[in-house]
């Protein structure tokens, strides 16, 4: 009996790691094709506390705080985007163009903006790992610019559309809109390296395929008003909502 625990626990800490997301802790070196039991060639720390690996039961207290609070801000700027779109599409099939929907469709766009940017901040925060931090990944770096960018120029819109500055106000919300829409983009891979963190193997599955069904919903109901981008938003903002969960169910165990 012992003997065949002893095995399976060197077979384990012998596993190799094929994620290719799989870095140091310390030094941020990739760990793919290592086995778990080996040394960063770059630091000499212990591979097993690879990013990624690392369960979210065990990260910092802070960090799970910030990065439920952002979700949660992703999840309110997904339901606003999706209610906006799809009020939009019946009021375009109903012929009301924008001098008419204006009044509906601006807060819903603003609250969107912001809520998006607080979000992409908050889910990108410096996770702290003992005496060192970990190094963000790829899409968090791109998220994170898209929230500065969309607070930034969302910001910049509101006060210039209060001075009655149009030209301005128009160009700072697209680049706000630009900013949201190329985050909620890179929030699936960087909501699928969370999910891997978690127990829920199925939820990180979804987000890998997330991505690609958020585009198809977008190309093929373009020409429905309105309908396919809003059916993708929900779809992401539902998958947020249970990785939020998750997020959730993490921090009471590290409260425990």
């Amino acid at each position: 009996m012992t003997d065949g625990h002893d095995q399976a626990e060197h077979a384990e800490r012998r596993t190799p790691l094929h994620r290719p997301d799989a870095r140091c802790a310390r030094c941020g070196y990739r760990l793919e094709g290592l086995t778990s039991d080996a040394a960063c060639p770059e630091c000499g720390s212990d591979a097993r506390n690879a990013i990624g690996i690392i369960a979210l039961t065990e990260a910092d207290p802070t960090y799970l705080a910030q990065v439920s609070a952002g979700t949660l801000c992703l999840v309110a700027c997904g339901f606003s985007l999706a209610a906006t779109a799809a009020f939009a599409g019946v009021s375009l099939a109903r012929g009301q163009w924008w001098a008419a929907t204006e009044p509906y469709l601006v807060p819903g766009l603003i609250g969107a903006w912001f809520c998006g940017g607080v979000g992409m901040v908050l889910v990108t925060a410096r996770e702290r790992w003992g005496i060192t931090y970990v190094p963000r990944t790829y899409w968090a770096g791109v998220l994170r610019a898209c929230g500065v960018l969309s607070l930034a120029c969302g910001a910049v819109s509101v006060v210039a559309f209060a001075a009655e500055a149009t030209a301005l106000a128009g160009v700072t919300a697209l680049c706000a809109a630009a900013g949201v829409a190329v985050g909620l983009l890179a929030t699936v891979p960087n909501s699928g390296f969370l999910a891997r963190r978690t127990p829920d193997t199925r939820l990180a599955e979804i987000f890998d395929d997330l991505l690609g069904a958020m585009l198809v919903l977008s190309v093929l109901g373009a020409c429905a008003l309105g309908v396919g981008p809003g059916l993708a938003l929900m779809l992401w903002t539902f998958m947020n909502v249970r990785l939020w969960r998750r997020i959730m169910d993490a921090r009471r165990v590290d409260a425990t």
